[in-house]
């Protein structure tokens, strides 16, 4: 439920897809959604979004994340799969953009997405 209005939920759960979430008895791949507006101390000033992709299946499958709210876009945080995690305040991991809105999920990983603020250039 949007009970702040700020155009998705506080906790929202997808599957391949966004917003449609495949509660079949033979699905085995889940996206979760945390939105940080509603961890905001003020309507300028909130808290980044993740989204959580699960891959249970033993088979890649593809998910595609959730539009980043106006201003933010999605950054690759974590990845058991490649061995991927990014350190903040640190310079050991490149920082990836999630420029498309798709991405493969190797069986039984995980990735996790944070939003960040685009940088106006």
């Amino acid at each position: 439920m949007d009970y702040i209005a700020c155009g998705m939920p506080d906790l929202s759960f997808h599957g391949n897809s966004p917003w449609y979430p495949d509660y079949d008895h033979y699905s085995r791949q889940l996206g979760i959604m945390l939105c940080g507006a509603y961890a905001a101390a003020d309507r300028d000033l909130y808290d980044d979004s993740f989204y959580f992709a699960f891959n249970f299946h033993q088979d890649m499958q593809e998910f595609h994340l959730p539009k980043a709210r106006e201003g933010e876009e999605w950054v690759l945080f974590l990845s058991t799969a490649e061995g991927y995690c990014m350190v903040f305040g640190e310079q050991k991991v490149v920082i990836e953009a999630a420029k498309a809105e798709n991405f493969s999920l190797e069986g039984r990983s995980i990735k996790i997405f944070v939003t960040r603020k685009v940088l106006k250039t």
